[in-house]
């Protein structure tokens, strides 16, 4: 890595500084929160009533919600957390490609001996560094809440998995997010562009297969490749995780390269 290629990244990562830590912040007090009400649940018949909604709780990703794992899968992995980890990579993505093209913030740096593939995979790689910072701070607060409120027979092993899916799943819909930006859409379309795709793979994951007939449709989801039907149940696959990080690898050289091959927008 060549200094002004070190510099850029290093700029990127002091542009997210102030995101990283409120989003770590609002990560972590959202599992914290959730976690937090178990002890009131646990021995309650409210939560076993939703297993017998069937369908429409497999729709949010629930299994089981009268067991720890399960209530972990309800409140916390099937659903909210994945959103908000994607929604803040697809944010901080954009924000520091697209966004400061659009406002011409980028236009001195296009100017410095770095090839603009360079210049924008060090704005990635900032965005990635954002999502490392959060993914431990909820780590951390998940392994320090599952001893705290009891939740019984989870293991670090248990939450690991579920959060590391998410944080793949984030990455997948960042580098889309980077690659449409890339590919010369201005900022709030290449937001649609990556939310469009996280509704997409949500809906063919876990409500298309409510009908038995579209079953299988779920094994194209990103979603699934990443925390399967029920994460802290079942487990997650390794190789689908492994999978979806090579597809956002492979979304991301794409648009390093789409950016070779165009004009630059100035404000």
């Amino acid at each position: 890595m060549s200094e002004a290629t070190r510099e850029l990244f290093l700029g990127a990562v002091r542009t997210l500084r102030r995101s990283t830590l409120w989003w770590s912040v609002a990560l972590s007090g959202y599992v914290v929160l959730n976690l937090a009400f178990w002890p009131s649940f646990e021995n309650s018949d409210m939560l076993k009533s939703f297993d017998d909604m069937g369908a429409i709780m497999e729709a949010f990703g629930a299994k089981d919600l009268a067991s720890p794992a399960g209530y972990l899968d309800g409140q916390v992995f099937a659903l909210m957390l994945p959103i908000l980890m994607s929604a803040m990579m697809i944010a901080a993505t954009t924000a520091i490609t697209s966004g400061d093209e659009d406002a011409g913030r980028l236009e001195l740096l296009h100017a410095l001996p770095v090839s603009r593939s360079a210049l924008w995979l060090t704005r990635f790689a900032g965005a990635l560094v954002m999502l490392a910072v959060t993914t431990a701070m909820t780590l951390l607060m998940l392994v320090i809440s599952i001893r705290v409120f009891s939740l019984d027979g989870v293991g670090v092993v248990d939450v690991a998995g579920p959060l590391l899916g998410s944080a793949a799943l984030a990455m997948f819909h960042g580098a889309v997010g980077f690659a449409a930006g890339a590919a010369g859409l201005a900022r709030p379309r290449s937001i649609t562009t990556a939310v469009a795709v996280l509704v997409a793979g949500y809906l063919v994951a876990l409500v298309l297969p409510i009908a038995k007939t579209f079953e299988s449709a779920r094994n194209w989801s990103p979603w699934h490749w990443a925390l399967g039907q029920a994460p802290a149940v079942d487990g997650v696959s390794l190789v689908g995780i492994g999978g979806l990080v090579a597809a956002a690898t492979a979304i991301v050289w794409v648009g390093s390269l789409a950016i070779e091959h165009r004009d630059i927008r100035t404000a």
